[in-house]
């Protein structure tokens, strides 16, 4: 699994710069606000992106990671996102020492529909356990100022990857942790819409309304443990709107309000999940294309019960494969 632990990579953030419905006004407003994107311009670059993404499978373009971390920050966001005004000194500084030397390091920024209304930042962490290497855990902080962000993740990067987080002793809530410490969150879901226009219109145009619909989906269906956030560049914006389901990790584009739905319930059918279906981050990408055949065959049951020895197995025959010598052509 040493394909996973890649070079860190940093998540460049982005505002919901254009609602939905686009209207002719907003493209015009928007076009002088930044003149380096006209609608001409927009045009050509949408089109360019929808033409790279048809001839290109989603399955395999999953990042690896084994870390996400997660920063609340409030809207707008810049590009790169960590040069964002909402982010803190304090805390860039604090990151500026792992960035490039953390392996399997993804650091995003998050908003929701609360976060400008509110002083608290929170802080998510999901990390690949070493004794259950087929999923993230889930850490959460709710910090009140930037120095205690800053310590939180200086403390969290300094730590062998994989070890346990210092967490509070008691069933506290994650908003009465008063020291540095963090609350396991395993129950929660996240659902981290990626809207980074400012990195890509692409996500910014497609992403904002599924984010939308998202919520409005959510909410209609009572999962009171999922939460939906706008989050930074995640990559593979050409597949448009985008998404990482956490704590499992998956990756999935090109998806509309329809298969949004199945994703939310887990359940439906699964062959239009798959068409939308990008690779589980905690493998290299040359897994994630055999992952998604085990995970057609399995039917639901994979997301939640699959066995990480099913996906051992599968390594060592791609390994073996790969090892195997190649028979010479005959014309």
């Amino acid at each position: 699994m040493d394909e996973v632990m890649q070079q860190p990579t940093v998540g460049l953030t982005a505002q919901p710069v254009i609602e939905s419905p686009i209207t002719e006004s907003k493209v015009k407003a928007r076009s002088q606000q930044h003149p380096q994107s006209s609608p001409a311009v927009s045009s050509v670059r949408t089109a360019a992106a929808q033409l790279e993404k048809t001839a290109t499978k989603l399955i395999g373009t999953a990042v690896p990671a084994d870390l996400f971390v997660l920063l609340e920050t409030p809207l707008p966001w810049g590009k790169p996102a960590l040069l964002s005004e909402g982010v803190p000194e304090i805390v860039r500084q604090a990151l500026k020492p792992h960035l490039g030397k953390y392996p399997g390091l993804r650091v995003h920024l998050i908003a929701n529909e609360e976060t400008a209304q509110q002083q608290a930042r929170r802080l998510i962490i999901c990390q690949r356990q070493l004794d259950s290497p087929q999923r993230y855990s889930t850490w959460e902080m709710r910090t009140t100022s930037p120095e205690q962000m800053a310590m939180a993740l200086s403390d969290l990067l300094s730590q062998p990857p994989g070890e346990p987080l210092r967490q509070s002793s008691d069933e506290q809530s994650v908003g009465q942790a008063a020291s540095n410490v963090f609350s396991n969150r395993d129950d929660n879901r996240h659902l981290l819409v990626c809207t980074h226009g400012s990195h890509n219109e692409c996500c910014g145009i497609q992403g904002y309304p599924l984010y939308q619909d998202a919520i409005a989906l959510m909410r209609s269906l009572t999962l009171n443990q999922t939460h939906i956030w706008q989050v930074s560049h995640i990559g593979g914006h050409r597949y448009a709107p985008t998404l990482i389901d956490l704590p499992q990790g998956r990756y999935y584009g090109e998806l509309n309000r329809n298969v949004l739905k199945i994703l939310l319930q887990q359940q439906g059918e699964l062959d239009e999940l798959m068409e939308c279906y990008r690779g589980w981050s905690l493998l290299p990408k040359a897994l994630q294309v055999q992952e998604q055949k085990i995970l057609s065959n399995e039917g639901w049951s994979w997301f939640l019960e699959g066995s990480w020895q099913q996906v051992k197995q599968m390594e060592q025959r791609l390994a073996n494969d790969a090892m195997k010598p190649v028979s010479p052509r005959r014309d």
